[in-house]
């Protein structure tokens, strides 16, 4: 499947979950990814949840025992930059329908230990579709090598998405509601 085709069919599926489906699916895969990944004395980034595309809700990691939760802003030129998160206060709703933090201390990519990385779905290779901007692929080339990138998703990843480049960046494991699926 290419990434266009898999991009429409499963943010089609996934508007159609009930909210309490989409609810219960993400407490699953936050437990899984709990469990899974020790999040003790890390910094994470956790992406926030966008409603409107009725994305994985993140908010569950924030009191999850990390050392520091950093959030993205993407900048102008395309790039994210990520920032602590402090509270709830710092947040606002972009233009584009993004929750940001509007204020709070810088970190530098580098510092990352993991990423929760947004994603429409992935294939058993560990590639996944994201939105098409590439903000993610981006951002994660600059992370250190080993920095752990963490996929969410309601759906268990596909046979092959066909049409990858060399500036897509795999990740290490997705989580689903039925479990983690690890690439190697």
């Amino acid at each position: 499947m290419i990434k266009s085709e898999a991009r429409k069919h499963f943010l089609k599926e996934r508007r159609e979950l009930k909210i309490e489906v989409r609810n219960d699916y993400s407490a699953r895969i936050a437990k899984h990814l709990i469990q899974e990944f020790s999040l003790k004395d890390k910094i994470v980034s956790v992406f926030m949840s966008i409603q409107s595309f009725a994305e994985v809700k993140t908010s569950y990691y924030f009191n999850a025992g990390a050392r520091s939760i950093v959030l993205p802003v993407v900048r102008e030129n395309g790039q994210l930059e990520h920032v602590i998160y402090e509270s709830e206060e710092q947040i606002e709703t972009t233009d584009w329908g993004i929750p940001e933090p509007t204020y709070g201390e810088q970190v530098d990519e580098k510092e990352i230990d993991l990423v929760i990385v947004p994603m429409v779905i992935a294939d058993k290779n560990g590639y996944r579709v994201g939105y098409g901007k590439g903000f993610y692929d981006n951002f994660l080339q600059k992370c250190r090598p080993d920095c752990q990138f963490i996929g969410v998703c309601f759906y268990d990843p596909i046979e092959k998405i066909e049409d990858v480049h060399e500036n897509d960046i795999k990740i290490h494991a997705c989580v689903t509601p039925n479990g983690i699926h690890y690439f190697g």
